[in-house]
Order: structure tokens, then C-alpha cells, then sequence
């Protein structure tokens, strides 16, 4: 339960980053002799807190889509947002996936524990290799691509970890104080593609920004290594002839884009209460069965102890049964301490440890006649 706690938390944290807002990114030739016209677009989050988490500036002839949806995996909210903006064309866009989070370990047990919750499960690669090997194959039915370009952009991952530890540290714990500190780290990264089989007709680049969190989780073996990370990708696709043109819209919508602080931190606190709750729902149970064995403990002996004594009755009732029906009298084998069954037509019955003797003659005394005297005589079970 409290693996999947953990996995569910840091995965909303690390979404939580993403909406507190939206530092600067690069963008092409902020200069053109023409003339352009944006419009405000902006998405609330309906099924949630009820107000605007997300605006932006669109080319006014461009359409723009976008919402929020909220998801529940192993309990915990989590609010997944995505949008995208085409051109009248169609032939441009600027789209905002859906983030991935997925969760690795050092640990088997725990990887079979991740699964078994319906958690993805990856070990943490770099951006670039998430790009071609996870993320468009996944989104492409399997098609691959190469990298011909990559920009880090190290200000930017930066500012995703600061902006994760302060979240977590002022926002999440004085809410849900965790066992251990977990360390944040992140990357990101401008990369461009070549579709394999494909031309140099379109450009395709991809903003990719991957969040990891370090944990040590308790256990009763020991601490449990494990990372919780997700990537947040968002892509611009335009006509290789129109990359000049469309490098203002383009910069324009990314520097404009802007998500709610105000959602950052209610999404974080929204989780730091539900884990919270969990736990003491948790907690309550295990007090109340607790409490329920201290209450009934006096009764229980009761009812076992006359559970006990019955058994013995018919226990006795059977092996009486038995005797008749087999033709069998139980006997005290005195050097072993035990109870065996021997042939009721014998009087005498006798025992070295190891073999027994039976006689019809009552006189009958195995240390008389047999060449050791070590014979003990047994009686009768009644």
C-alpha cells in the first residue's frame, strides 16, 4: 500500500512542477515585416477546481484545442493536460502530449509490485533515447526516427528541479511529511528529426523534459532503491519551406504559454491530502482490528477452550468406535509415551521400546523366557 503511494505521489508532484508556470524557451527570429494577429486561448480545468490552468496566444486564423482530464491510478488524483494549435493549412502545429510517468527499481519484488498496480515500468533513460525508442514509436505504431539535431537546455531543467523541490518541500510536506527526502533531478532538451523513410519536406522538433525523483523506501529488508520520473513532450512540426515564417507564431505561443501557479500547488496539496487520508484510513483499520482482538480476546479462550473439550469428548467417542469396529484396544507404551492399538483378544501386552509382545497366558512375562530383561508391561487405555 505504501509502495503505490509513494509511486502515485511523486507522480503528481513531478505533474504539479509542470503547472506551477512556464519559463522562457528558445525561440526563432522574433523579427518580421509583417504583420500579426494573436488571440487569448485558455483552458479550465471543468472537472476539477473549476477555473482557468492554462493560457496561451494563437495565430488568430489558427485553432486551438485543449483540455484537462483527470485520472485516479492507485487512488491519487492525477490530472492529465494536453493541447495543441494547427494551422489553417494543417500543415503546422504546435501539440502538448500527454505526460508518461513511469516507475523502475532496484528491486524485483517491487517491479512485480509496480505492475501488479497497473503502473508503467521503465528504467530511466535520456531524453533523447525516450524521444526515438519510447515515445514516437508509441504514438506512431512503431515507426522510428534518428536525431539530427540536439540542444540542451540546462537553464530550463533547472528550473523544473527547483521548482519540484519547492513544491515538495513547502507545499506537500507540512501536509504529508515523507520518511525519507527523495532527490529531483531533471533534464531537457530541443531536439530535431529525420522520420526514417521519410523527407526533409517537414521539420519536426520535439521539446523534451524528463523529471526524476530518488527514493530510498523503507522496508522490512532494508531500504528499497527506486525512481519515479516522467517526460513532458511537446512537439513543432512545419513545412522545411515556411521555417523562417512561422519561427515568430511559433515563438510567440511558446513564450506566451502560461500554466496557473495556483494549479501547481493545489494539484500538490490535493495529493498531500489524499495520501494523507490514506494513510489514516489505513491506520484506523489496522486499530480497529487492534481493538476488536483486545475486546473478544476473553470470549475466544472461552469458545476455544469448550471447542477443545468437545473435541476431546468425541475424540474419545471415535477412537472407542474405532476399537469395536477394528477389533483393537489402545494400550500405554510406557518407554515411548505413547498410545498404540493392539488386538483385544490379548490380556498381555508388553513392550521393549522398539517391539511389542502380546499373550492370551495373564502370567505370561516376556523377561522369563526372552534373552533380555529390558520388557515393560503396558495396560490399557480407558
Amino acid at each position: 500500500m505504501k509502495d503505490r503511494f509513494f509511486s502515485c505521489m511523486f507522480m503528481m508532484i513531478l505533474f504539479a512542477a509542470s503547472a506551477a508556470c512556464s519559463p522562457p524557451v528558445p525561440g526563432g527570429n522574433n523579427e518580421s515585416g509583417s504583420t500579426l494577429t494573436f488571440t487569448r486561448r485558455a483552458i479550465v480545468d471543468r472537472q476539477g477546481f473549476g477555473y482557468e490552468v492554462f493560457s496561451i496566444l494563437v495565430p488568430r486564423k489558427w485553432s486551438f484545442q485543449g483540455q484537462v482530464n483527470w485520472k485516479f491510478p492507485g487512488g491519487i488524483p492525477q490530472p492529465v493536460l494536453t493541447w495543441r494549435v494547427n494551422s489553417p493549412d494543417g500543415r503546422a502545429h504546435v501539440q502538448q502530449y500527454p505526460d508518461m510517468n513511469f516507475q523502475w527499481s532496484n528491486n524485483p519484488m517491487m517491479l512485480q509490485t509496480y505492475r501488479v498496480n497497473g503502473a508503467s515500468v521503465a528504467q530511466p533513460v535520456p531524453a533523447a533515447d525516450f524521444l526515438t525508442r519510447m515515445f514516437l514509436p508509441s504514438i506512431r505504431g512503431g515507426a522510428s526516427a534518428r536525431v539530427i539535431k540536439r540542444t540542451e537546455l540546462p537553464e530550463l531543467a533547472r528550473y523544473w528541479k527547483t521548482v519540484q523541490e519547492q513544491l515538495l518541500l513547502q507545499v506537500y510536506n507540512p501536509i504529508s511529511p515523507l520518511p525519507a527526502r527523495p532527490v529531483m533531478d531533471a533534464e531537457a532538451a530541443l531536439i530535431e528529426i529525420q522520420s526514417d523513410g521519410g523527407t526533409s519536406a517537414s521539420r519536426e522538433q520535439y521539446m523534451v523534459i524528463i523529471n526524476r525523483a530518488y527514493m530510498a523506501v523503507p522496508s522490512m529488508y532494508g531500504p528499497i532503491q527506486t525512481v519515479a520520473w516522467n517526460a513532458v513532450v511537446t512537439s513543432f512540426v512545419a513545412p522545411a519551406s515556411n521555417k523562417k515564417e512561422l519561427s515568430v507564431p511559433f515563438s510567440v505561443m511558446m513564450h506566451s504559454a502560461k500554466l496557473s501557479p495556483r494549479w501547481g500547488v493545489d494539484c500538490t496539496r490535493l495529493t498531500a491530502t489524499c495520501a494523507r487520508n490514506m494513510l489514516r484510513q489505513q491506520q484506523a483499520i489496522f486499530n480497529q482490528m487492534q481493538q476488536i482482538s483486545r475486546s473478544q480476546s476473553e470470549v475466544s479462550d472461552m469458545i476455544m477452550d469448550g471447542w477443545e473439550k468437545r473435541n476431546k469428548v468425541m475424540d474419545g467417542v471415535y477412537d472407542r468406535f474405532s476399537d469395536y469396529m477394528r477389533g483393537t484396544e489402545r494400550y500405554h507404551d510406557p518407554i515411548q509415551d505413547m498410545t498404540v492399538d493392539i488386538p483385544n483378544t490379548y490380556e498381555n501386552a508388553w513392550t521393549n521400546g522398539l517391539d511389542y509382545v502380546v499373550s492370551e497366558n495373564p502370567n505370561f512375562n516376556p523377561n522369563l523366557t526372552a534373552d533380555t530383561r529390558n520388557w515393560t508391561r503396558m495396560t490399557p487405555v480407558r
